[in-house]
Parts: structure tokens; C-alpha cells; sequence
């Protein structure tokens, strides 16, 4: 079983860098679209140096890196969707993939977002043993930490960047709940979904929709049916009963559920009235729901 964790790093390796992180906090500088354009220029310098250092053998030719590089350049253009960038050169700077990713605006989220799949593209790359996937993703991780960008890398079957806010939503609802959920796959798959999808007007109705499926999927392997998610009230009481959790626990969870479906069916099924303020609170909410189960769960166990 594949143990998720966050990819840990060292920034004392960099004295520029540990400098850098210290004003940050002295000033408590922020996530701002500056830093974004500064994460931006360090990602593509770092890739520029790896791809530049790559790892060939005897036979190394110019001919085989112009090859290698613009392989690279094709397929990762592919997955962004932007075929045709795929200039046949020997230095990265010069291929059209870089010049797309360095002209992106980072005042644009869309954008920022596409620079963000870009560089978990490169992180899941295949460089064929020429670069080191776990020392580009530390590299990375690195350059997220300085740029004060409020995200994080996370190796699970394959490295993947989620948006955090505050370490506590880092390490209880990210790593925890993702790393517990390896035996409730299609959880994990709708809450990894609305958690990695940034704040974007026209993506709120799908996050919640996400969120909803994640806790729908865990009640039906839960109790072993195949019913709603608002028809699961009375499982959850027996369940909570049956595990000797307090009456007290049980209603405020069991009034919080009620009231997280009544959600659901008015401002998302039936109407798309969801505003981005409210997402921060349900994804936490979502969250708290499936950590208290998988830890009920969890004690069974260890029992």
C-alpha cells in the first residue's frame, strides 16, 4: 500500500532561500501574484538546469539531448492541450513549450493553474533514469515554500499539488484523511478532485459536487448499500450507537449532516447558487466528516 506524505525539504541548503522565507514571515508576506511571477521564473530555471545536467551516457550527442528535449516538449504540450508547441531544439529556453509557460500571466488564475499542472506534469514525467523525479519534486517543493505560494506537493501513487491554506488544513485533511482513505478509493478520488481544483467561479458547483460524491461513496462502502446521501441519516445513527459514541457527538453530527444535504439539494443539484466564500468551510466540513469515521474505524482496529 502507498503511503501518501508531502515532500519534505531542506531549505538551510540555501542561504539565499532561508533569508528569503525568515522576511517573509518577519513581514508576514502573503500569497501574492508578484510571488506567483517569481515561483514561475524559478520553476522554469530549476527544469532549464535539470533538462540542461541531464544524465546521458558514452554516446551522448547533441543530437540526442535536441531529441530527447523535444520529446519531452511534445508530450508535456499534449497533456496541456497546446499541440504544436513542440519547437525542435536543443535548449529548452528556445522550444515554444517554455515560451508558452514563461509568457502565462500570473494576474490570471487560469493561467496560474496551468502552470501548476504544467509543473506536476514534469514532476510525473518519464526522464528514462536522466533526471531524478524525487529531486526535482524536493527542488520544486523548495521553490514553493520560498515563493510563500500556498501549495504543497504530496507523493501518493504519483506526485501530485494540492492548494493549502494554514498547516492545519495541510497536515489534518490532506495528508491524514488522503493517506487513510487507501481503502475507500472512490472517497479518495472525489475529495483529492475537490480539493486540487482551485477557486474558480465556474468550478464552485463542481468542488461541491466533488465533495458531496466523496462522503456518498464512503456511506455506501460504509453500510454496504447503494443509497443517496441524504438517506444515509438513519445508518449513521445505528453506526455511531453501535460504536458507543455519545448521544452528544452522534446528533451534532448527525444535525450537521442534515444540514450539509439540505446544502447540497438547494444551492447545488437543484440550483447553482454556491458562492466561494462558503467552499474553504465545506471542504473542511467534508473533511471533519470522513476524518471522525475513518478514526472510529480506526480504533475498531486497534482494539
Amino acid at each position: 500500500m502507498t503511503k501518501l506524505r508531502e515532500i519534505n525539504i531542506t531549505i538551510n541548503n540555501s542561504k539565499m532561500f532561508s533569508q528569503k522565507e525568515s522576511f517573509n514571515k518577519r513581514w508576514n508576506i502573503i500569497d501574492t501574484k508578484e510571488h506567483r511571477e517569481q515561483l514561475k521564473n524559478r520553476c522554469l530555471l530549476t527544469l532549464e538546469n535539470e533538462l540542461n545536467k541531464a544524465n546521458f551516457n558514452d554516446s551522448y550527442t547533441i543530437l540526442a539531448k535536441r531529441t530527447y528535449i523535444n520529446t519531452f516538449c511534445m508530450n508535456i504540450s499534449i497533456s496541456l492541450g497546446i499541440y504544436g508547441k513542440t519547437t525542435y531544439s536543443s535548449k529548452f529556453t528556445d522550444t515554444d513549450l517554455y515560451k508558452y509557460i514563461n509568457c502565462l500571466n500570473m494576474n490570471n488564475l487560469t493561467d496560474y493553474n496551468t502552470l501548476l499542472f504544467f509543473l506536476e506534469l514534469c514532476l510525473n514525467y518519464n526522464f528514462e533514469g536522466k533526471i531524478s523525479n524525487s529531486n526535482l519534486a524536493k527542488k520544486i517543493a523548495e521553490i514553493f515554500k520560498v515563493s510563500n505560494t500556498k501549495v504543497r506537493i504530496i507523493k501518493d501513487e504519483s506526485y501530485k499539488i494540492y492548494p493549502t491554506d494554514i498547516e492545519l488544513f495541510d497536515e489534518k485533511l490532506i495528508v491524514d484523511v488522503l493517506n487513510w482513505l487507501d481503502n475507500y478509493p472512490k472517497t479518495k478520488e472525489h475529495f483529492s478532485n475537490a480539493l486540487r481544483m482551485q477557486r474558480i467561479d465556474n468550478r464552485l458547483r463542481i468542488i461541491v459536487d466533488e465533495l458531496r460524491l466523496s462522503l456518498e461513496f464512503m456511506f455506501k462502502q460504509l453500510f454496504d448499500n447503494d443509497k443517496s446521501l441524504e438517506n444515509q441519516k438513519s445508518n449513521l445513527g445505528k453506526y455511531f450507537k453501535d460504536n458507543c459514541i455519545s448521544s452528544e457527538i452522534s446528533n451534532m453530527y448527525t444535525k450537521l449532516f442534515i444540514l450539509y444535504t439540505d446544502y447540497n439539494n438547494h444551492n447545488a443539484k437543484h440550483n447553482d447558487m454556491i458562492k466561494e466564500i462558503e467552499i474553504d468551510y465545506l471542504i473542511y466540513l467534508t473533511g471533519t466528516f470522513i476524518r471522525f469515521i475513518l478514526l472510529i474505524e480506526q480504533n475498531k482496529i486497534s482494539i
